[in-house]
């Protein structure tokens, strides 16, 4: 078939090293553009997915959880599994629950110690209700030198010569992950203070959908 309505890739780049993995991510988008045909692409390699694709398709458990463009998956998850599952590193979870909700914005207090509290643009939800508050790497700024603010300790640094993943421990079972500069300097065992912007939580309710 000279001129095939459709073209079904099933990871077609999973035995591929990371070097040549690049060449043909490029190597396909350009027939893609050139070709003009409908391109079912299979992976499991969200980077594939997120240059690769026009529309994701994200699937669990055998059901659809979310169609959309990569970057409104990426900056609108519908739910828990989405904004988990796209992003790398993936995002921070952190149990909340709902102080106060009316017509406008919603009062959240975070589950840890000191228990900070963050207003939020939320539709009435009910107070004393048990949420989860989502939050990007790079959405949660550290501060190694100022007071004020969220404390945690540097449990381990990974050093990618730009940027820096450091994993801190806030006082919840899982270290929470966060991207600075890769000339920040932050060590194991430092105690820095944590600035959360309001406007970058995601929230999410008890089974896991997204609150907007």
């Amino acid at each position: 078939m000279r001129h095939p309505k459709g073209f079904l890739f099933d990871e077609p780049l999973s035995n591929l090293d990371a070097g040549l993995r690049v060449q043909m991510r490029l190597e396909i988008e350009r027939l893609h553009r050139e070709l003009g045909t409908t391109m079912i692409y299979v992976t499991h390699d969200q980077v594939e997915a997120m240059t690769l694709a026009d529309r994701i398709v994200a699937p669990d458990g055998g059901k659809v959880q979310q169609v959309g463009a990569p970057l409104d998956l990426y900056a609108r998850p519908g739910n828990r599994f989405v904004a988990g599952f796209i992003g790398s590193p993936m995002m921070n979870f952190i149990p909340a629950t709902v102080l106060a909700a009316g017509t406008g914005r919603t009062s959240v207090s975070l589950d840890i110690k000191g228990k900070p509290v963050f207003d939020v643009d939320l539709p009435g939800v009910r107070p004393e209700r048990q949420v989860t508050i989502g939050l990007r790497p790079e959405s949660i700024a550290v501060n190694p030198s100022e007071k004020a603010g969220l404390p945690a300790t540097v449990e381990t640094v990974e050093r990618l010569a730009n940027i820096t993943f450091a994993y801190l421990n806030i006082g919840l079972p899982d270290f929470l992950t966060v991207q600075i500069m890769g000339e920040m300097h932050v060590t194991n065992g430092q105690g820095v203070q944590l600035s959360l912007t309001p406007s970058a939580l995601h929230v999410f309710d008890k089974a896991g959908t997204a609150l907007r």
